[in-house]
């Protein structure tokens, strides 16, 4: 019975209703609306029912299809009935079984081509996309000529445009990648003093890259002179064509005139326990000349105070063969019977570096109270100790704490904001002349804390560096601190054989590393420089402006407890060498130790 009525009511709605387009709404008496979508082939045909209504259920019948009745449709549901195609169409008939309303529609005659972008390979070079297709046409599709995925661009494989049958249900392009234009990089050979005397050139191309060999010598033809190729320096440089155009750099030294030519020695402090250097003076020697050292008898680094073992007189004469030279120190152990060395360090806010260093003894027991200088006079100029600053150290025998900091300004020039350093350093370019991947310049100010974030990784001129295990990604500079410099040292994500880490140093707050070639590099914790010192004797470092520069031990004056400083100007020939030596070690001590140790005892604390 309920077959007769549906076959009743579709004929009178065939009679009774127009078909008015692709959707039909029928009478108000229905909340049923019919659909229809190109199909994804040209088999099938898609229609949809939504019920904008109250649930409900429904019967329909397609064309070729039988009838299927009681479909439940809830409220806001659309269904999608899929059929067979009849000669490129299909019509649906849908009876809403609560109103009684029947509803017819005509599918769309077309479906979908899957259309690809493919290499020989069959490896996909963008989305596929789709065309469509209508029955008794053709279906067509206009392909990009070129496709470009980064650096690399492919070329379609013959005609760009396609027309195809209706009953193609897919289409491929096909392409091939265009050989790449080879460029030119350089390496530049370079002398000691970083001075060019030569460019070779080679050719990289996308499938082999490039790579060049350096001579071992070569004649200047600047000035005649023989060069040879520094140990540990390329004998082939070589890249891929994805790193980009290159200028690399090979150190060479001069070979000829070498005995009239002047050159560093180096004199190492070494603990004698560890065996590790703890400071490392450089002294120049001219031809005929001899130059004396005379090892400091006691110093402090870290908060440590050390003592020579042997102190005897180092003598050098222009020409000698050792250029490295060991001087023993042990560590002065402090117990209740024992003075407790104190060191108090006048340092210039603006820069960050030390200006006096005032070295004090506390008795078992024992409080000592410092007054700290309102004013010093250093090269003809005045300081004067900067806002904030207490004027006094208590310090009580056996305390932790055996460094302090105290900081001043020029007079008359207040210092409430300086600049800080951030640069990133290749760790295989570590000669004067050669050039740091990147650095730039921040600003601290005073009662403000400067956040400085470094990335883990770095890309520049197409080769991703990373940064070498055991340094930090994220720093926070406090404004009253002595360090004005973060240099940080990455490494090739390719060059496998420096994948090694920093570990802390001597003082703690340093970190030092030695890579297989045998570059040591040491970052002082309390300046951020790097003190690196290179397979062939040199020693360099990374200066605020990011450059490589030769590493210079700084210098200043030392004032001992009982003794009345001196301005520098004042110093006699045969003090300066005691003062200098001294003081630049004690210098470098001070920066490797406890960055930015700002005084804030108050006057009650003293005992």
């Amino acid at each position: 019975m309920k077959k007769k009525l549906f076959r009743l009511l579709v004929v009178l709605a065939m009679i009774v209703m127009p078909v008015t387009g692709v959707m039909i709404n029928a009478e108000a008496a229905s909340n049923l609306m019919l659909g229809t979508a190109v199909s994804n082939n040209p088999d099938t045909r898609v229609f949809t029912v939504k019920n904008n209504g109250e649930a409900t259920t429904f019967a329909w019948e397609a064309t070729g299809t039988g009838e299927t009745n009681g479909v439940s449709i809830a409220r806001g549901e659309t269904k999608r009935i899929e059929v067979p195609a009849v000669n490129g169409s299909s019509h649906l008939t849908v009876l809403a079984q609560d109103a009684a309303a029947v509803q017819e529609i005509a599918s769309l005659n077309q479906y979908y081509i899957n259309v690809t972008f493919s290499t020989v390979d069959g490896t996909e070079l963008m989305s596929a996309k789709t065309v469509t297709c209508t029955y008794n046409n053709n279906g067509t599709y206009t392909a990009p000529s070129t496709i470009t995925l980064g650096s690399s661009v492919y070329d379609i494989n013959g005609n760009n445009y396609i027309s195809v049958p209706y009953g193609t249900r897919s289409i491929d392009f096909k392409y091939t990648k265009r050989a790449q234009t080879p460029y030119t990089s350089t390496v530049a050979l370079i002398d000691q003093d970083g001075v060019e005397h030569k460019i070779l050139s080679y050719q990289v191309t996308e499938a082999n890259g490039g790579s060049v060999n350096t001579p071992e010598t070569f004649v200047s033809t600047i000035n005649g002179r023989t060069y040879k190729r520094i140990a540990g320096q390329k004998a082939t440089v070589s890249q891929t064509y994805a790193q980009g155009q290159m200028r690399s750099i090979v150190r060479y030294q001069v070979q000829d005139d070498v005995a009239s030519k002047p050159y560093n020695i180096y004199i190492q402090y070494v603990d004698k326990a560890t065996g590790s250097a703890i400071l490392t003076k450089k002294l120049l020697v001219e031809k005929d000349k001899t130059v004396d050292h005379t090892p400091s008898k006691t110093f402090m680094k870290g908060g440590k105070q050390y003592e020579v073992v042997d102190g005897a007189k180092i003598t050098h004469t222009f020409g000698d063969a050792t250029k490295t030279y060991q001087v023993e120190y042990k560590q002065v152990i402090t117990d209740e019977n024992t003075p407790q060395p104190i060191q108090v360090n006048y340092v210039d806010l603006a820069t960050g570096e030390d200006l006096q260093i005032h070295q004090y003894t506390v008795d078992p027991g024992k409080t000592k109270t410092i007054e700290v200088d309102t004013t010093v006079e250093i090269d003809g100029k005045t300081y004067v100790l900067s806002p904030n600053q207490e004027s006094t150290i208590t310090h009580k025998f056996g305390e932790e704490t055996t460094e302090y900091n105290v900081y001043f300004n020029e007079k008359g020039l207040e210092v409430d904001k300086y600049e800080v350093s951030v640069t990133y350093m290749n760790v295989s370019n570590t000669y004067v002349g050669e050039d740091t991947l990147y650095t730039t310049k921040l600003e601290a100010n005073v009662g403000q804390e400067l956040n400085i974030e470094v990335p883990a990784q770095y890309e520049a001129n197409g080769t991703t560096y990373v940064l070498m295990s055991g340094q930090a990604t994220s720093y926070s500079h406090d404004f009253y601190s002595t360090r004005r410099n973060y240099v940080m040292v990455y490494r090739d994500v390719n060059d496998t054989q420096n994948e090694i880490e920093f570990i802390p140093g001597e003082t703690g707050t340093d970190l030092a590393a030695t890579t297989p070639g045998g570059t040591n590099f040491t970052i002082d914790g309390g300046t951020g420089n790097p003190m690196i010192t290179n397979p062939d004797g040199t020693v360099t470092t990374v200066d605020q402006d990011g450059q490589i520069v030769p590493y210079e031990e700084p210098q200043t004056e030392v004032v001992d407890e009982n003794e009345t400083p001196l301005a520098k100007g004042d110093k006699s020939t045969s003090n300066n060498t005691a003062y200098v030596i001294g003081g630049g070690f004690a210098t470098v001590a001070i920066i490797a130790g406890i960055v930015a140790f700002v005084i804030k005892k108050k006057k009650a604390q003293q005992a």
